[in-house]
């Protein structure tokens, strides 16, 4: 056995080093940390900032699933981004801005994985 990093065997450690990797080995067995700085979903920006009808939104982020929809979601109205597509490595999710905003007014963005889990940005997109 070898610990991870280094390749002299163990047997040839001194003892107190080994009693130290012995440890780490039993408490990395024992312990367990959830990873949660990849899955959760989260929405760190949207650009461009503004447009009108038809125009290409990226929303970048991470933790977005295939499959995850976007919608701008004003007081007044709301409507869902069109064509929603995710990045492979769920960083970024772009879709087209459909009929249906006011021109001069700013939007929250929502994101909703299909499991559920729903993030949003405020005052992100202004529809033009």
């Amino acid at each position: 056995m070898t610990k991870p990093g280094v390749s002299t065997p163990i047997a040839r450690l001194p003892q107190e080093q080994r009693f130290f990797t012995f440890l780490y080995e039993i408490a990395r067995i024992i312990i367990h940390v959830p990873q949660t700085t990849s899955t959760d979903l989260r929405v760190t920006g949207v650009a461009p900032a503004a447009g009108p009808l038809n125009t290409v939104l990226i929303v970048s982020g991470q933790g977005m699933a295939p499959g995850a929809t976007a919608r701008l979601r004003h007081p007044a109205w709301q409507v869902a981004l069109q064509q929603a597509q995710v990045s492979a490595d769920g960083t970024a999710l772009a879709g087209v801005v459909p009929a249906g905003g006011q021109a001069g007014t700013t939007a929250d963005i929502e994101v909703t994985n299909p499991n559920g889990t729903t993030v949003v940005l405020r005052q992100a997109f202004t529809y033009q």
